[in-house]
C-alpha cells in the first residue's frame, strides 16, 4: 500500500477494516452500502467500533476487499456490504483496480474518485 492522505474520522457505526466508506451529513463516516452515493475512501485494515475512530484512506494505493469478480483497470464501486466491485458506466466510484480478483480477495486499487 501506499496512502497519500488518511483521515482519523468518527465512526457512526462499526467498519470493517479494508472496505468502502461515506461520509454522512453529521460527519461521521459508515460502511458504504450504495452504489450512486459518493465514496469518501477505504478504511484502514483494522476499522472501527460503534462510535469509535476509522482512519480512512481518502488518496494514494488501498487495499480493499472485494465482494466479486474484478479485472484489472476496472472502477470499483460499493457491495451492499462495502465490498469492491466492478463499478457500472453510471455508477459512482472509489478507484482503479491495479489487479484483478475475485470475492473474498484484498487487491490494490489506486484512489480516484469521481
Amino acid at each position: 500500500m501506499n496512502p497519500t492522505l488518511i483521515k482519523s474520522l468518527d465512526a457512526a457505526a462499526a467498519v470493517e477494516g479494508r472496505t468502502l466508506v461515506v461520509l454522512s451529513a453529521a460527519g461521521t463516516v459508515s460502511t458504504a452500502t450504495a452504489k450512486t452515493v459518493g465514496i469518501l475512501g477505504v478504511s484502514e485494515q483494522i476499522g472501527s467500533r460503534p462510535n469509535g475512530k476509522v482512519d480512512v484512506i481518502m488518496s494514494g494505493i488501498a487495499l480493499v476487499e472485494l465482494g466479486g469478480t474484478v479485472a484489472q483497470n476496472d472502477y470499483i464501486t460499493a457491495s451492499a456490504t462495502g465490498k469492491g466491485v466492478e463499478a457500472a458506466d453510471d455508477e459512482k466510484y472509489v478507484g482503479m483496480a491495479m489487479e484483478s480478483g475475485v470475492v473474498g480477495d484484498y487487491i490494490k486499487v489506486d484512489i480516484r474518485k469521481n
